[in-house]
């Protein structure tokens, strides 16, 4: 065998094990991004569809994404885009959502469930894995909502403005 069919069928090899652990994170691979990767002159905030085995969907995820754009505005941060990934993650799926965020070059992952009784919610800084904050686990017990929207967005926005503070 030639050294450069040898190298296609290595690269080929290499390729179907990345997808297949992609897909061992429960992750589907197949389906085209809906949003494009943060170039590395921005930062990305990808937070994704929060589980939520109740009737009536919260959607905590859109309140937590229109919190952060909110704070971010107000904090003049530019360079900053924040994503709703449709890809349902329950709160104890950590590999799940490092591998979603990575697969989206973010900054920072977002994922968590609302069971009516309490809002799981975890934020995953993937850039800065020596920063002060590099995850973080909220409970909140209050039903079917989140109690203090302005809380994870002034936390989101905190940790940003740390992050653009060490580049």
């Amino acid at each position: 065998m030639s050294q450069g069919r040898s190298l296609g069928v290595i690269s080929l090899i290499v390729a179907v094990l990345a997808i297949l652990g992609l897909s061992d994170a429960g992750l589907d691979v197949f389906r085209p991004p809906l949003f494009a990767p943060a170039p590395a002159d921005e930062t990305l905030i990808v937070i994704a569809t929060f589980y939520e085995p109740g009737a009536t969907p919260t959607e905590p995820h859109t309140q937590i994404r229109q919190a952060i754009e909110a704070a971010a505005q107000e904090a003049g941060l530019d360079s900053l885009r924040v994503e709703e990934e449709p890809t349902v993650l329950r709160a104890d799926e950590h590999r799940q959502a490092e591998t979603l965020g990575n697969l989206h070059h973010a900054s920072m992952i977002i994922w968590g469930e609302a069971t009516g009784e309490a809002v799981l919610v975890n934020f995953l800084n993937l850039k800065q894995p020596d920063a002060e904050v590099v995850e973080v686990k909220i409970n909140e017990a209050e039903p079917t909502q989140l109690a203090n929207l302005d809380a994870y967005a002034r936390l989101s926005v905190s940790v940003l403005e740390a992050m653009v503070r060490r580049r």
